[in-house]
């Protein structure tokens, strides 16, 4: 696949594989990559591009992970980057320097008849037949093995890789992919729900924290707030999966959110009937004007001058 970034040109890339014939895949994570990095390799295919020793310098410093704490970490800085190998999970550069280091295996792969993808650490192989995809299979295990890095097995229950018929449906970059369906997976929809969950959760154990004290209100947490914060949220979530084909999946998710909104909103509605003006104001996410009031009152009385 050329290197172009996004989760949607490598689903798009996948559909397009399994509607020009592809019938089989095999998908894998590649074990501990980020730690397995080989910064000094990458470094110099760097300069060697470039021709420019000072950036090739700036890059390796860049890589490199000084720990402030290690003496606090004991055995636990051993799961850091160190010594040249391995790089920091979740930088830019980290998934470039990936990306340079496997730019040839990419391309190889992509040469012995397959259709294959590989997003930073998720490989996914494609192809009409089953003897081409174990070649292309055995290759990218040798491959990967001879730069210190791993693919799972398939085994049954794995989470980590799978193969099999692409009609069988395979999970991918978040997605549950069939030919000419794609649809969030089981997973991804889980995640979201389970966001959402405790963003209302926190609200209502704050609210109820706030009738019981009367202690200082994180108007963060009202009612109004977490509920256009969801709101936000799920908006990203879709935006990040828009590409797939199925409406049903977001329609099954949006009668969740109701479901857990008009739960939570029922909750609060109970907790707040006993309370004051005051903290049900606060609680839902409306300033109360008499409390201003009374703040602006006590600050003209620090604030007068003395006679």
């Amino acid at each position: 696949m050329s290197p172009y970034g996004g989760v949607k040109p490598a689903i798009k890339f996948a559909l397009s594989s399994m509607e020009q014939g592809a019938r089989f895949f095999y998908q894998s994570d590649i074990k501990s990559f980020f730690t397995k990095i080989p910064t000094h390799t990458i470094v110099e295919k760097v300069k060697a591009e470039t021709t420019d020793s000072e950036l090739a310098a700036l890059f390796n410093d860049a890589l490199e992970v000084n720990l402030a704490n290690k003496d606090e970490l004991l055995s636990y800085a051993k799961l850091f980057p160190s010594k040249g190998i391995g790089v920091a999970q979740g930088s830019s550069l980290s998934a470039f320097a990936g990306n340079v280091l496997l730019y040839d295996f990419d391309r190889e792969l992509n040469s012995m008849g397959v259709s294959a993808i590989r997003y930073i650490d998720d490989v996914l192989i494609l192809s009409e037949k089953k003897q081409t995809l174990d070649a292309a299979v055995d290759f990218a295990q040798s491959y990967l093995g001879n730069l210190g890095f791993s693919l799972y097995p398939p085994v049954a229950g794995s989470d980590k890789a799978a193969t099999g018929l692409c009609t069988d449906a395979f999970q991918f970059l978040g997605c549950t992919i069939q030919p000419a369906r794609c649809v969030p997976s089981k997973g991804s929809r889980k995640k979201i729900l389970q966001d959402i969950r405790e963003i209302l959760s926190k609200s209502k154990k704050e609210i109820t924290n706030l009738i019981k004290t009367g202690e200082k209100f994180d108007t963060r947490l009202s009612r109004s707030a977490v509920i256009e914060r969801a709101g936000k949220k799920l908006f990203g979530w879709e935006k990040s999966v828009s590409f797939c084909t199925d409406a049903q999946s977001f329609r099954i998710l949006d009668n969740d959110v109701a479901q857990l909104v008009h739960k939570y909103e029922q909750e609060i509605e109970r907790t707040l009937k006993q309370a004051t003006t005051s903290v049900r104001l606060q609680a839902i996410g409306i300033p109360s004007t008499a409390d201003i009031f009374a703040a602006d009152q006590e600050k003209l009385v620090h604030t007068k001058p003395s006679t």
